[in-house]
């Protein structure tokens, strides 16, 4: 495999379910997709409920999914009930967080249309599988026949190491993961949302969707980005009086030539779909098959540290037993309960400095690191750096936080991921690690309360996969 293939830092091959409007020279070609066994159902004259992880873009009632429910609700005459999150208080987050009472957006003869549109401005993808959301969002609500993802605009902040788009690949890695072990079998969609009017800053995020549906095909993407790039980013497609880069699609009631773009295209996408079974694939079920970071399930472990591992800074680990802090499917008997010291705790850390045979192990190889953690709210939300060779240089891949939404007060678990880092092909550098921070920041930690690592994964590959067995 050639480097730049192995980079994945420009979009390898089309999907070939990437969704762009129909040619009207050759019509509509019938697809299987995502959305096929809701069409299936919506024919058969039966419910269906749809469920939305979206931002700002997603949130307004003359935006996308308004527009979107009410058109599939035309075409068969159906009710459409709109559920939307609450927690958008106008200008900031700050009402309940819970969906609001529901509005019917229109009266059919037929079946209904149940849409849970949990939209929240200003925030990211994982942000509605934190611990303070969760429960309303997701648990509570019924198995969706089709799962949409339309985000991307609050997670640009990742960073590249040598040029590279891992980071930003882990991040939806993650949340579609998380849509998957939640509802087993569920179809996921995802957009890729509408380029920044004044800027390419988007670009990285619109590859990075682009690098996970490359090699990811029961995920099925609609690229409405690619019809305003082709409409020139018009101006009447972007909302009036955003301050510069201008994100928003106009979705107001003056004008929402923007959003209706967006909804077309999604709609497109669901006309061309087979009626036909169709199921993304959950990765974290995945068998792991060989695991490139030694020790990395934890389980041998009879000393202070697990074996492999050191505490750095006067960082303290033991096990914790209580099933709260076990992420299920694991199979574990316990997590690794994380403590910070009591004083300049952000330097703490539990590492795996990795030695000569792990480094070879990795070297020359793409590969996918995934770690499972747990955040406490008490505590900043944990951060895992993977230093390693790759792109032509020692590299530092960091997440955490743009997970969660918040680098603290939230909680939760989150698989943190970095997808397809091209390695060097010699790594002969003992700087060379996997590091857990429960409390990293600029200063030092108010508390030194804990958080939970449960699995450490390196595998080669570009799909990442984690060996849990469903309960």
């Amino acid at each position: 495999m050639n480097g730049l293939a192995r980079s994945l830092n420009l979009p390898l091959a089309q999907p070939a379910d990437v969704s762009l409007m129909p040619s009207p020279l050759r019509g509509e070609q019938l697809a299987a997709n995502a959305f096929g066994p809701m069409k299936t159902r919506l024919e058969a004259g039966e419910n269906v409920v749809i469920f939305i992880d979206g931002d700002s873009t997603a949130h307004s009632e003359y935006g996308v999914y308004y527009k979107f429910a009410l058109a599939v609700g035309d075409l068969y005459n159906a009710t459409v009930i709109m559920h939307r999150w609450a927690e958008w208080g106008g200008s900031s987050a700050n009402g309940p967080k819970e969906y609001a009472a529901p509005v019917t957006l229109r009266s059919g003869t037929s079946q209904t249309i149940d849409v849970w549109l949990a939209s929240l401005p200003g925030q990211v993808a994982g942000c509605m599988f934190e611990a303070s959301r969760k429960p309303a969002a997701i648990d509570a609500i019924p198995k969706p026949d089709v799962a949409i993802i339309h985000h991307g605009h609050n997670m640009a902040t990742f960073e590249m190491p040598g040029n590279d788009l891992s980071i930003g690949r882990g991040l939806f890695w993650s949340v579609i993961g998380l849509i998957s072990w939640q509802w087993q079998g569920v179809p996921q969609v995802i957009t890729t949302q509408n380029p920044w009017r004044d800027t390419t800053g988007y670009d990285k995020v619109y590859n990075s969707i682009l690098g996970v549906a490359s090699v990811f095909p029961s995920l099925t993407v609609v690229d409405s980005h690619k019809l305003f790039i082709d409409a020139g980013k018009d101006a009447n497609l972007y909302r009036t009086g955003d301050a510069a880069p201008v994100v928003h699609p106009s979705d107001t009631q003056t004008n929402s030539t923007g959003a209706q773009k967006v909804a077309d295209a999604l709609m497109a996408t669901f006309r061309r779909a087979k009626k036909a079974a169709f199921s993304t694939v959950s990765w974290m079920e995945l068998p792991i098959g060989t695991n490139l970071f030694g020790n990395g399930d934890l389980s041998n472990w009879s000393a202070a540290v697990p074996v492999n591992f050191s505490n750095v800074a006067g960082h303290t680990v033991t096990k914790d037993t209580d099933p709260a802090n076990i992420f299920p499917g694991t199979g574990a008997a316990y997590s690794a309960r994380c403590k910070p010291a009591d004083a300049n705790g952000h330097f703490s850390k539990l590492q795996n400095s990795f030695d000569a045979t792990e480094r070879a192990s990795m070297a020359g190889k793409s590969v996918t690191a995934i770690m499972l953690a747990k955040a406490n709210p008490l505590q900043r939300t944990p951060v895992t750096s993977f230093v390693t060779r790759a792109n032509n240089g020692l590299r530092t891949y960091t997440g955490g936080g743009l997970m969660w939404g918040a680098t603290s007060g939230a909680g939760g678990w989150m698989p943190i991921v970095y997808g397809g880092i091209p390695c060097d092909a010699v790594n002969d550098d003992a700087n060379s690690s996997y590091g857990f921070s429960p409390a990293f920041g600029g200063a030092a930690a108010p508390t030194a309360d804990v958080n939970w690592l449960q699995r450490c994964v390196i595998i080669e590959g570009l799909v990442p996969r984690l060996g849990l067995v469903r309960p």
